[in-house]
C-alpha cells in the first residue's frame, strides 16, 4: 500500500521550513551582532545579503527538522511537535555557527593582521573537536530556541488539522496569509534589528584598560614587539579607555598628537575620571594618547587604510600644541620611537658598572608615511629602518659613583620597581651618600605601596612622608627602620608632598582633584583642603602647587 503525499502537504512543509530557517538565521545574526559584541556593520543591504544567503544555507536543515519532528512527534501535542522541530532544527544549525564565527574573525583581522601576528595555523582549529566544542554547540542550539520554538507554536497552531496522526498540511488561504506576514514581518524585523545594532554598536571597539603597571599603563591585552599599548584598527573604528577595577585612581585618555584634519580630534575630557571614554577614528593615520595626570602614560592607535599594503601613519601629524609635521619628518620618526621606548619595559636603559648596551626593539612591519612635499615613504621593516636611523644598538657608559662624598643620605622615590609580595610596583630607596650605595629598599607590602612618586621628611627627619600617585593615599614610615606607621587617604592620584617650617604641617597637592590637602604634623589627621581651581580654570590639575617657605593661605 502506497501513501499518496499531496501538494497542499508538501506546500506546507516547505513554508515551516522557511519561516523556521529565515527567521531564525535572522535572530542569530541580531543575537551574534548585538549581545555578543560582534563586529557586523554597515547598513540595512550589509545585513540582508548574509542573512539571505545563510538563510539559504539553513533551509535544508529546516525542512529535515520540520519532516523529522512532525514524524515522530505526530503522537504528541501541538507545543510538544513545535519544541520537536525546534529543537532538531537547533542542534542542526548550531554546528554551521563555528565556521561562520571563523569567517567572521577573519573578515575583522582585515588584511593587515598578519603584519602583527604572521600566520595563523590550522592545527588548533583542526584540533577544536573537544568537550568546549560541544557545549558551543549546545549554547547555540539553545539561542536558536527564543526564536524557533515560538515560530513552531505559531506555524503549527495556524496550519494543523489533523492532531492525532501525520499532518495534513492543507493550507486555506486566511492561514497562508497569516504565514507569509509573519515570514515577512519576523524577517524585515531581523533586518532592521541589525541595521539598528550596525548604527548603535556601529564598528568593532578595540579596549584600552588603564593600569598601574610600569609600560602598560594602557593595556590592550595584545603583545606588539613589546608594548601592550598600541592597537591597530580599520576607518570608522572605535578606541574605548577604560578606567576600572585595574588602576587605583583617575585619568585621563587625552589626545596628544593625530592625522592632521582627523575629524573630532582632539579628543580629550574636561576631568579625569573613572568609567569608560571613548572616541571613534576615521582618518587613517597615528593617533597618540596621553594621561595629562601621569604624561608617561602612552596609547596608540593606528588606523589602517585597507588599500594600501603597508600601516598607515597618515600625511601629516598635528600636535597638541598646534605643530604640523609630515609623517617621514625626523620630529615624527623621534615621537614614534619614544613611544616605542616608553611603554616597552623592556627597551629601559640599564646602566652598569662595567657598561652595557642598549638595543631597543620596534615592531618589523611595513609602515607608510610622507615626506613634506605629500610623497609617500615606504618603510619596508620599520624595526631595521628605526635600528639604522638613529644608529641602534648603542653602547652605554658605566654607572660610575661620584668621587667625592656627601653627608647623610639621599632617598630616591624607584617608581616603577617591582617587589614580591605586592601587586603594584614602586619602592623607596635609602642612598647612603659617604659611599653611595643603597642601603635600603622599603616596598610597605602591607599597604601594598602604589607608584610612590615624592617624598618629604619631618622636622626632626624621623619620618618620610610618600605619596602614592596611581592611589589615594600618603604613607608614612619611619625613616630609620622603614616601617609602617601609617597609610593617610587624601584623595585621588596624591603627587607631591612637603611641610611647612612654621608649623611642620604636611601639603598634598591633589594631581586628580586640582586642591591641596593640609595635614597636622606627622599626619595624624586632614586640618583642611585648599581649593586651588576657579571658575575660569575648573580643570586645572595641582601637581607641585604647595606653599612656599613661610606662607600662609
Amino acid at each position: 500500500m502506497t501513501t499518496r503525499i499531496g501538494w497542499g502537504r508538501i506546500r506546507g512543509v516547505l513554508v515551516l521550513a522557511v519561516l523556521l530557517a529565515f527567521c531564525t538565521v535572522g535572530w542569530e545574526h541580531v543575537y551574534h551582532s548585538a549581545i555578543s559584541g560582534g563586529s557586523v556593520g554597515g547598513s540595512i543591504d550589509d545585513h540582508l545579503a548574509p542573512m539571505l544567503r545563510d538563510g539559504l544555507v539553513a533551509l535544508p536543515l529546516a525542512v529535515v527538522a520540520v519532516v523529522g519532528g512532525l514524524w515522530f512527534g505526530r503522537r504528541f501535542t501541538t507545543p510538544g511537535r513545535a519544541a520537536l522541530v525546534a529543537g532538531v532544527f537547533g542542534l542542526l544549525l548550531a554546528p554551521s555557527v563555528v565556521p561562520h564565527a571563523h569567517g567572521s574573525a577573519s573578515a575583522v583581522a582585515g588584511p593587515h593582521a598578519a603584519h602583527l601576528h604572521g600566520p595563523v595555523g590550522t592545527a588548533g582549529v583542526q584540533g577544536a573537536v573537544s568537550v568546549a566544542s560541544l557545549l558551543h554547540i549546545l549554547r547555540e542550539a539553545l539561542i536558536a530556541q527564543v526564536a524557533a520554538l515560538p515560530l513552531m507554536l505559531v506555524g503549527l497552531a495556524l496550519l494543523f488539522s489533523r492532531p492525532r496522526s501525520l499532518p495534513r498540511l492543507g493550507l486555506r488561504r486566511p492561514a497562508t496569509a497569516v504565514v507569509a506576514v509573519a515570514v515577512t514581518v519576523l524577517a524585515c524585523t531581523g533586518v532592521s534589528l541589525a541595521g539598528a545594532t550596525s548604527a548603535t554598536a556601529a564598528s568593532p571597539v578595540h579596549t584600552l584598560q588603564l593600569t598601574d603597571n610600569p609600560g602598560n599603563w594602557f593595556d590592550s591585552g595584545t603583545d606588539i614587539a613589546g608594548t601592550r599599548s598600541l592597537v591597530v584598527m580599520q576607518p570608522a573604528d572605535t578606541v574605548r579607555f577604560v578606567v576600572g577595577t585595574d588602576t587605583n585612581t583617575v585619568h585621563t585618555a587625552s589626545s596628544l598628537l593625530w592625522p592632521t584634519g582627523a575629524a573630532g580630534l582632539p579628543f580629550d575630557q574636561p576631568h579625569a575620571y573613572r568609567g569608560q571614554e571613548e572616541v571613534q577614528l576615521t582618518t587613517p593615520g597615528l593617533y597618540v594618547f596621553v594621561c595629562k595626570l601621569h604624561p608617561f602614560m602612552l596609547a596608540a592607535a593606528i588606523v589602517d587604510d585597507p588599500a594600501t599594503p603597508e600601516l598607515d601613519l597618515g600625511q601629516k601629524m598635528t600636535l597638541i600644541s598646534g605643530l604640523t609635521v609630515p609623517t617621514a619628518s625626523d620630529l615624527a620618526f623621534r615621537l614614534l620611537r619614544a613611544f616605542f621606548v616608553i611603554t616597552n619595559p623592556h627597551n629601559y636603559q640599564v646602566y652598569a658598572p662595567t657598561g652595557s648596551t642598549w638595543d631597543p626593539v620596534y615592531p618589523a612591519v611595513p609602515v607608510l608615511a610622507h615626506d613634506q612635499s605629500g610623497n609617500p615613504v615606504s618603510v619596508p621593516d620599520l624595526n631595521a629602518a628605526f635600528q639604522s636611523y638613529f644608529h641602534e644598538p648603542v653602547t652605554l657608559a658605566p654607572a660610575i659613583p661620584p668621587t667625592g662624598h656627601g653627608v647623610g643620605q639621599v632617598w630616591i622615590d624607584t617608581e616603577y620597581e617591582q617587589t614580591a609580595h605586592k601587586t603594584k610596583p614602586g619602592t623607596a630607596t635609602a642612598v647612603e651618600t659617604s659611599n653611595w650605595t643603597v642601603s635600603r629598599k622599603v616596598a610597605l607590602p602591607s599597604v601594598n605601596m602604589n607608584n610612590p612618586h615624592n617624598m618629604w621628611t619631618d622636622r626632626s627627619q624621623s619620618v618620610i612622608y610618600d605619596t602614592q600617585w596611581f592611589d589615594n593615599k600618603l604613607t608614612v614610615f619611619d625613616r630609620k627602620t622603614g616601617a609602617l606607621i601609617r597609610n593617610v587617604t587624601v584623595g585621588e592620584a596624591p603627587a607631591h608632598v612637603m611641610t611647612r617650617v612654621d608649623t611642620d604641617q604636611v601639603h598634598v597637592s591633589m594631581n586628580g582633584e586640582g586642591d591641596i590637602v593640609e595635614l597636622s604634623p606627622l599626619a595624624t589627621r586632614i586640618d583642611r583642603r585648599i581649593q586651588t581651581r576657579t571658575p575660569a580654570t575648573p580643570g586645572s590639575r595641582t601637581h607641585t602647587g604647595c606653599p612656599p617657605t613661610g606662607t600662609r593661605w
